[in-house]
């Protein structure tokens, strides 16, 4: 890709890998439209197995929130402005995550996320980042590692805490309270609603 990107003479790149292709013929015609004002242009998804077809829709924006959880826009399906690449290329340290690691530097760098109601490509489901998990996890760990402070982390796991909601894991987040009803309040309860019935 940094080769790719080296020899490139444009506003936008779009990067294809092997096997992937774009949604259609027209495809580039009918994004050029979108691409006057962004950054980072980002389209849906066709996610492709051999004998099967799942379209992927992204969110009008990614949060950083998003991105700490690893949900990103489809490499194949986004438009980058080009400076933003040829100033400082991918990192080639990743051999799975580094499309990753820009997006999480783009957007603490406060560029422009903007999505585009097109399908874009169709996204192969067989290649690296796909079958090498173990790998593909360790180093997105290490992306987080990087690029999140102590401070970030926390404020992603405190978001993570009440998606899943309060109190369900009470020893890792203190603070938490739950009220404890003592078993002779419980009984007089049970037996007063008793008598009056």
């Amino acid at each position: 890709m940094n080769k790719g990107i080296g020899k490139s003479h444009c506003d936008f790149l779009l990067c294809l890998n092997s096997g992937d292709r774009l949604a259609s013929p027209s495809v580039i015609t009918e994004a050029l439209p979108y691409l006057h004002d962004g950054d980072i242009i980002y389209g849906n998804a066709l996610f492709c197995k051999p004998k099967k077809e799942r379209l992927v829709t992204y969110p009008e924006s990614f949060t950083l929130y998003h991105l700490w959880k690893g949900f990103t826009p489809c490499h194949q399906a986004t438009f980058i402005r080009a400076e933003l690449l040829r100033n400082d290329g991918y990192k080639e340290c990743y051999k799975i995550v580094s499309d990753y690691r820009k997006w999480i530097e783009w957007k603490l760098q406060e560029r422009s996320f903007k999505h585009i109601p097109l399908t874009v490509c169709r996204y192969m489901l067989n290649g690296i980042s796909s079958t090498q998990r173990e790998i593909h996890q360790q180093e997105h760990d290490s992306v987080v590692d990087e690029l999140f402070t102590p401070a970030m982390k926390e404020q992603m796991e405190y978001i993570e805490w009440l998606k899943k909601g309060k109190c369900r894991n009470k020893k890792e987040h203190e603070g938490c309270s739950k009220v404890v009803t003592p078993l002779y309040v419980v009984c007089w309860r049970v037996i007063s609603s008793f008598l009056k019935k």
